[in-house]
Formats: structure tokens, sequence, C-alpha cells
């Protein structure tokens, strides 16, 4: 069987998989945590926190680099569990490797699926 057609179907595959599980969910929700924070801080205390004679702007992004850059790899993390959960919680990494695809194009179809989840 050619790559391509391996590659094809086990990308088909492994999205299927998570079209109705809370990975997705989670992959919209999970990253606009920090500018909702940021909102509810702003909105309640934001003449407080933004003098008149200051940027504005240069304080929204000082106050969205640190908690994004502190959350970004646990945020990694969950995805990486949750991209290898299906498989590991209902034991069919037997019934993976069974099936007529090359293991090459199993690990590059969950590569591909968890870089792109991420990005």
């Amino acid at each position: 069987m050619n790559i391509a057609i391996q590659l094809k179907r086990s990308l088909s595959a492994e999205v299927y998989k998570y079209k109705k599980t809370l990975t997705l969910w989670l992959l919209i929700l999970a990253p606009a945590f920090v500018p909702v924070i940021n909102f509810i801080i702003l909105w309640q205390k934001g003449p407080q926190v933004i003098k008149p004679d200051m940027d504005a702007w240069a304080t929204l992004i000082n106050f969205s680099v640190d908690p994004a850059n502190f959350l970004f790899p646990f945020f990694v993390m969950m995805v990486a569990l949750l991209v290898n959960n299906i498989e590991y919680s209902s034991n069919t990494w037997k019934l993976i490797y069974a099936q007529p695809l090359s293991r090459f194009a199993l690990y590059f179809a969950k590569m591909k699926v968890f870089i792109s989840m991420i990005f």
C-alpha cells in the first residue's frame, strides 16, 4: 500500500477519534482563559491598574504574556495526555497495531494531530 494513502487513512482515523470528545472544547476554551481573566481584572479595577499617563496596550500585553508563558507548558501536557488517553484507557494499542497501516503512518498521524492541536 502506498505511504500517502496510509497517511491519509491514519490521519482521518485520528481526526475522527477526537470529533466527539471534550478535547475540542479544551482546544477552544483554554486559550481564552487568560484574556477573560485580564478582562475581568481591567473591567473591575481598570483606573487603578492603568493610570492616565500609561500606555494601556503595553499594560495589557504585560498582563497577558506572563500568565500565558506560565500556562502554555501545562496546556501542552494536557493535550499530549488527551491525544494518547483514548488508546491507553481502552487498551486498544494492539488493535491499532493490527490495522493494515505502517507504524510510521500511525505515529506520524498522531504527531501531526498533536501539533495541529497545539498550534
